[in-house]
């Protein structure tokens, strides 16, 4: 099945520090507000697949997301058509992940909020050396 992706539609993917830890999640259209939300919680890079479930309402999301996240410059925001019957979630993840440009990264459901600070708590936890030679799953 072919699906249309839009990479980084926004151009604003920049990051100032490698360091940095990218919260990466995926979403449909329909759930904007839940990012608008994320995004006022979580200062640090993000990357995020939205599944327009309409290819028609491409151009209008994009000019919507555009104008509501115009305040940052650390969001890749990635648009992918609809191209079936069913929310592809893992490929959604995937070009989320693909796109990460930071060392670190939050994987994360757009429900889910961080509290306050939690980037800036990881940050710390990553540079007291508690993930020193960790890899997923050890």
């Amino acid at each position: 099945m072919t699906r249309n992706v839009y990479v980084d539609v926004l151009n604003k993917s920049s990051i100032d520090d490698d360091d940095d830890i990218t919260l990466v999640t995926q979403l449909t259209s329909s759930r904007s507000e839940k990012l608008y939300s994320l995004v006022l919680r979580w200062p640090g890079p993000i990357s995020v697949s939205v599944y327009v479930e309409h290819s028609i309402a491409i151009a209008s999301l994009k000019e919507e997301m555009k104008t509501k996240l115009s305040k940052r410059n650390n969001i890749a925001l990635h648009l992918v058509g609809e191209a079936g019957p069913f929310f592809p979630v893992n490929f959604l993840r995937n070009v989320a992940l693909e796109h990460a440009k930071t060392k670190y990264i939050f994987l994360s459901d757009v429900d889910f909020e961080p509290m306050p600070r939690l980037e800036g708590y990881l940050k710390r936890y990553i540079s007291e050396g508690y993930l020193q030679g960790k890899t997923v799953g050890s």
